[in-house]
């Protein structure tokens, strides 16, 4: 929370040297709920995310990071009703497509180690049946 709102008063600073006009102020009783709001949902956002990419495969958890390019192409459209030049919609195939090459080259090889592992698993659970126990010899 601390570093993010460094970073947002530097860049907040660096915006308003860049045209005379603007200056950074203080939000007005008005604007602070939804200044707080905006803070709160993006810290609990970030907590969520963080916790969330811990509980599944690492895959999964790099795809899900790296296609926040694509909603942010789909808020574009839906909330701002800003329609992005062909050009963009030409990078977004790229994006789109390596994401999905992504996954399905690395769901193959999770289902190959998931098998290789269970069937070290079977072969450990036969040889220590098949072991002769300790206790038995004496």
């Amino acid at each position: 929370v601390v570093f993010s709102t460094m970073i947002s008063f530097v860049i907040g600073q660096i915006a308003a040297s860049a045209d005379p006009q603007q200056q950074w102020r203080i939000p007005s009783p008005e604007e602070l709920p939804s200044v707080l709001g905006v803070c709160v949902t993006g810290t609990l956002a970030h907590f969520l995310m963080n916790y969330g990419v811990k509980c599944v495969p690492a895959t999964l958890s790099s795809l899900l990071q790296s296609s926040d390019i694509f909603w942010a192409y789909i808020i574009e459209i839906v909330v701002f009703t800003q329609h992005p030049p062909a050009a963009t919609w030409f990078g977004v195939t790229f994006v789109c497509s390596s994401l999905l090459l992504v996954l399905l080259t690395s769901s193959e090889k999770t289902t190959k180690k998931m098998e290789e592992l269970e069937s070290i698993k079977t072969d450990e659970s036969i040889e220590t049946r098949n072991a002769p126990s300790l206790s038995a010899g004496r």
